[in-house]
């Protein structure tokens, strides 16, 4: 008959396995990096090293966000993109910045004349040592012209970084009375010489003003948008695989005193 150390044996069999089996297996994860109120922003001169990685942002303040504006949404900026050519739900917001006190009512024409705006993330999590990033394609909008770094490296986007007056819809889209943004494609993963993300700390930095080429200069409506969603696969630690090489060996230990005691039962 199955006696009570067998079943304890079984306990401790199916309680190790749970606990190491899983670090057999890469960690795949999503981060969705969405423009928002999580970004720290600021209009005054930051430094000639605000986009660096290990840039002190601390006394910035946030994003405001969403940012309102009569012509323009998130909603209409997603319309104007090609199905499939982003991932992640569509939850980014328009956001900008104000220097003192934000005006009531806001109205997205009244923001500071420039802004910067910086997100910091990690890859990998805590608890494992190196991953593989699978894609990381983003979407970006600055109204009216951005310059968009990555780990303090500047990404060559399409058009010198111009945006309003170059990246619109040829007519309004079907129901509209005014022309849409259409956001810049980039892939993360190259946009960078050498590559844009790194393991450990990342930040993306973004530059924007309302204005002309020129400069900056007060054309009404200020904004930024920007999506991406980097897919990734982490290893674990070589700590956690010594542990999983551990628990293999307790794991044939425990059969091995299982088997013994069944046979001493029979």
């Amino acid at each position: 008959m199955y006696n009570i150390k067998s079943f304890q044996g079984c306990q401790v069999l199916i309680f190790i396995f749970g606990c190491f089996c899983p670090v057999i297996y890469a960690h795949a994860s999503l981060i969705e990096i969405r423009s928002g109120g999580s970004w720290a922003a600021t209009s005054g001169n930051p430094g000639s090293d605000w986009m660096a990685v290990d840039y002190d942002a601390s006394g910035w303040g946030s994003a405001f966000s969403p940012y309102p504006n009569d012509r323009t949404t998130p909603e209409k900026v997603y319309n104007n993109i090609e199905p499939g050519s982003y991932a992640g739900d569509r939850t980014a917001e328009l956001m900008w910045y104000w220097e003192d006190a934000i005006p009531d009512p806001v109205t997205g024409r009244d923001g500071e004349l420039e802004a910067y705006f910086r997100y910091e993330f990690f890859l990998p999590p805590p608890g494992y040592a190196a991953i593989e990033i699978e894609y990381a394609p983003a979407l970006v909008i600055a109204d009216d012209y951005f310059d968009l770094y990555i780990n303090g490296s500047l990404v060559d986007t399409p058009d010198n970084n111009r945006f309003l007056d170059e990246n619109l819809t040829e007519d309004p889209p079907p129901g509209d009375i005014y022309v849409q943004p259409i956001p810049i494609a980039l892939d993360l993963l190259t946009a960078c010489p050498g590559g844009c993300l790194q393991f450990g700390g990342n930040v993306i930095s973004i530059y924007a003003y309302d204005g002309y080429k020129s400069g900056p200069q007060d054309r009404l409506y200020e904004s930024v948008f920007f999506h991406s969603d980097i897919q990734y696969k982490a290893v674990p630690e070589p700590d956690s695989i010594a542990l999983f090489l551990l628990g293999l060996l307790g794991i044939g230990f425990v059969v091995k005193s299982s088997r013994k005691t069944l046979a001493a039962d029979l």
